[in-house]
């Protein structure tokens, strides 16, 4: 199985005097225009081919969005699903895909749980976070597996060299909900350091139609970013986020034979407690046309909890050792950049359900992966970007990967922009092993999933330099796509599906300033996601989109938004063995917010908001309640 694709440039690239280090996530920090995620040197936005999405973190704080999963409800193209509360697992889909086609980074570093290979948002709080890119699309061949239908990479804040700045804010709300978080940001000019932590816990509510218990969250974060400048060219940073969460859950009844409330979530004394740390340390040099960056990560997931059913737990754990190399050279009226790369990735996943012990103990898989891309910019208007990868695995088939990306931009501002790509999402664990006996039974010989799309699209500018329209269509067709089987004693298994999966569909991103004091934003999507035997896929609404309204007076001091969600119709499963169908129509859904904000001086600030407006009820996932109508007020600070 194994493939020498790309091996022989790399060594070629890796005879180069020893000079780089990608250096763009630091610089882009002060650069809201920039996509480190798309590149190994990051991207100018209006340069870059592929479809893509920034929320600044300005725009955070001014909408007072407290978990990054409703941030990204805003975009064109997602889709969230909340099971409950905040505390319940929240899953993103992008353009239709699976939650584990969605590769997601914090500050570059891969997120996802190794053993279910996808990463629940439920505990990934906005404070600290400088910018969140979306990138829409197949991205494999740049950040290898998982990259199938996208990238989201949440940047947080870095260091500044100056005076010592503390931040500080605390909220008060329903639900019995308090927060309060702080951040120590300063430096000199060889050594910076963004030093935060955030404590929000909520005593929430019952998001079971069955009994009065309420389910609440508890969610605490901690990170540190360090930059330390070895010489005038060699730097040193180290990045380390941790996140301890105790959340309480309900359970579906999957009795048998069938109870009253089978299919139901029901009201039970079940939680979770989870740990999340990512650590990762990277030392970079940056010459005059060269630069390097070496770089190791990890990433730890651990979870215990309590069902019905008993105890379960897991830890997973993934370590990365990755070397990048970029030149830089000119020619006649073009720029040009080679970058070169090679990785070695090892994932570990042990089970600890103790009912299971033929299960249990720990499992191991590796992969090495090699890079290639160019990027080219031509007399300031054709930007170009072409990556390809080789993925060789040690427990599945190897993948090579391609992505091709162009933008142009015309004299009258209009900016054209395309994309052509593919992608692979390795089977997780979970599905190669099982790991649940008279329940789940894993699958050894799964290939994995491989995606094929592109995309093309025009952004119009507006009446003023500040507003624009950006209309994008895409089509991708997936693969060996992997589905759960049962046999005739409910027992499931993954397999790879026959035929291909089909995802089509319009997204469109407006952003006016409509006088001095007014500005919009809207999103809209229409998507066609669908299996290989035609069926709908579940939780993937055909039509969704998002309007927003934000309002600031003269001097700038106060200032009033209303955001809108639009959810359209959507199905997702059901097992109940009354009702003859496996499939529900979930209603679609409006959800309004609305806050404001009031500086009271140069240091402190007074806000409040209030959550679903009209008290709107609605499921996103299959007999989960929603919470009502909520309301929250604080009090942020800058000294």
């Amino acid at each position: 199985m194994s493939s020498t694709l790309f091996k022989p440039a790399l060594l070629f690239s890796a005879l180069f005097p020893l000079s780089q280090a990608v250096q763009a996530a630091h610089q882009a920090e002060s650069r809201d225009t920039l996509i480190v995620s798309a590149s190994a040197t990051g991207i100018e936005a209006e340069k870059l081919g592929r479809a893509h999405s920034l929320i600044s973190g300005a725009q955070l704080q001014r909408q007072q969005i407290r978990y990054v999963a409703d941030a990204l409800r805003q975009l064109p193209g997602l889709a969230v699903s909340r099971t409950g509360g905040p505390g319940g697992l929240t899953q993103i889909r992008v353009r239709g895909s699976e939650a584990n086609h969605v590769l997601v980074l914090i500050d570059g570093i891969e997120a996802s749980d190794a053993g279910q290979g996808e990463y629940d948002f439920s505990g990934l709080q906005v404070s600290n976070i400088e910018r969140i890119e979306v990138l829409r699309g197949p991205q494999s061949a740049f950040w290898g597996s998982n990259a199938t239908a996208g990238v989201i990479n949440i940047v947080t804040r870095e260091g500044v060299a100056g005076e010592p700045q503390l931040s500080l804010n605390s909220e008060l709300g329903s639900d019995q909900t308090r927060q309060l978080g702080l951040g120590l940001n300063g430096g000199s000019e060889r050594l910076q350091y963004n030093l935060s932590g955030s404590l929000r816990r909520s005593d929430g509510y019952n998001i079971s139609d069955f009994g009065t218990e309420d389910d609440g969250d508890i969610n605490r974060t901690l990170q540190a970013k360090l930059r330390l400048a070895l010489s005038e060219r060699l730097s040193l940073k180290f990045n380390s986020r941790y996140v301890n969460r105790d959340s309480d859950t309900d359970d579906q009844d999957f009795a048998f034979p069938a109870t009253a409330t089978q299919g139901r979530v029901i009201d039970t004394d079940s939680g979770a407690a989870s740990e999340e740390w990512i650590n990762a340390v990277a030392l970079e040099w940056q010459g005059d046309l060269l630069r390097q960056q070496l770089q190791l990560e990890q990433s730890d997931n651990d979870r215990r909890g309590r069902s019905g059913s008993g105890d379960y737990g897991s830890d997973s754990r993934r370590q990365k050792a990755a070397y990048r190399i970029s030149y830089d050279f000119d020619s006649d009226n073009a720029t040009h950049t080679l970058t070169a790369g090679v990785e070695h990735e090892r994932e570990q996943f042990e089970n600890l359900l103790p009912s299971s012990p033929d299960q249990a103990g720990s499992r191991k898989r590796s992969l090495d992966g090699y890079v290639l891309q160019y990027q080219g910019e031509f007399a300031e208007r054709l930007f170009l970007t072409a990556s390809a990868r080789q993925d060789d695995n040690d427990r599945f088939e190897d993948a090579s990967t391609y992505s091709l990306s162009a933008a142009y931009q015309l004299a009258n501002e209009v900016r054209l922009h395309g994309s052509l790509g593919s992608g692979v999402t390795n089977p997780t664990v979970y599905e190669q092993f099982g790991f649940f006996p008279g329940r789940y039974q894993g699958n050894p010989d799964l290939k994995p999933e491989q995606n094929r799309g592109w995309d093309l699209g025009i952004a119009l500018p507006l009446w003023n330099s500040d507003s624009s329209l950006d209309i994008t269509w895409f089509e991708e067709r997936l693969e060996h796509e992997i589905i759960t089987v049962y046999d005739s004693s409910f027992i499931g298994s993954p397999a790879n599906s026959e035929g291909k999966s089909r995802r089509q569909g319009l997204e469109l991103a407006l952003q006016a300033e409509l006088t001095r004091t007014l500005s919009a934003r809207a999103s809209y999507t229409n998507l066609i996601s669908q299996q290989a035997d035609g069926q709908l896929e579940v939780r993937r609404p055909r039509q969704s989109g998002a309007l927003g309204l934000d309002y600031s007076t003269g001097d700038g001091r106060s200032r009033l938004f209303l955001d809108a969600v639009y959810n359209g119709s959507m199905q997702d499963s059901e097992f109940i063995n009354a009702t003859p169908e496996t499939r529900v129509k979930l209603k679609h859904y409006w959800r309004l917010n609305l806050g404001a904000d009031y500086q009271l001086n140069p240091q402190w600030q007074l806000y409040g908001r209030i959550e679903n407006l009209l008290d709107r009820q609605y499921e996103e996932v299959f007999d989960y309640n929603v919470q009502g109508r909520t309301f929250f007020v604080g009090l942020r600070a800058q000294f």
